[in-house]
């Protein structure tokens, strides 16, 4: 244990020394369960990362999948946001929706509906050309109790289907608990 405590005391320094600053690390108490796991998406998506960033009156998780984390427009995101009690949540819920989305963005034919009624949510869809390949991205908004849940995903017949995508929506959806989720402590 001292040398663990001496060890870290000499990364401090050294980031001191250095000016760099050392990140935060990842709360014990964050609900991990309720994020994207490999199992939600299809075989050869893998895991390219993991924030905590910084956001005013909520806590927030993104992580980021892809086939080929080299490779662009062929990644998913999600990112859950806890706030503080339900009207924190639907406040931000109407703020995130006018960032995520502009005119541009449209609900495709075939959208998911949460399975909580009470939620309130937004599916649209674009289409994008990454150098030569032409895909669709597509964006998923939604507020459940004290949760705004995003999905930002681009779907191709060579990473991820449309119906792989809505598949993937329901078994993150299903996951939401029935009740608020605490503020993890930081």
């Amino acid at each position: 244990m001292k040398m663990n405590r001496t060890l870290m005391g000499f990364v401090a320094l050294i980031a001191f020394i250095s000016g760099c600053v050392i990140e935060p690390m990842a709360p014990s108490d964050f609900p991990y369960e309720l994020m994207l796991q490999p199992s939600d998406l299809p075989q050869g998506f893998v895991r390219t990362g993991g924030t905590f960033p910084e956001t005013p009156g909520a806590f927030v998780h993104i992580v980021g999948y892809a086939i080929d984390p080299d490779q662009i427009g062929v990644g998913i995101s999600h990112q859950v946001a806890i706030y503080p009690d339900l009207e924190s949540a639907k406040t931000a819920f109407s703020i995130r929706e006018d960032e995520v989305f502009t005119d541009v963005w449209l609900e495709p034919s075939n959208t998911y509906i949460p399975l909580n009624t009470d939620d309130r949510s937004a599916l649209k869809c674009m289409d994008v050309q990454v150098d030569d390949k032409i895909s669709q991205s597509c964006r998923f908004l939604q507020q459940h109790n004290n949760l705004v849940v995003l999905v930002l995903a681009n779907i191709d017949s060579e990473a991820i289907d449309f119906q792989q995508f809505l598949d993937m929506l329901q078994k993150l959806d299903s996951r939401l608990p029935s009740e608020s989720v605490p503020m993890p402590k930081q």
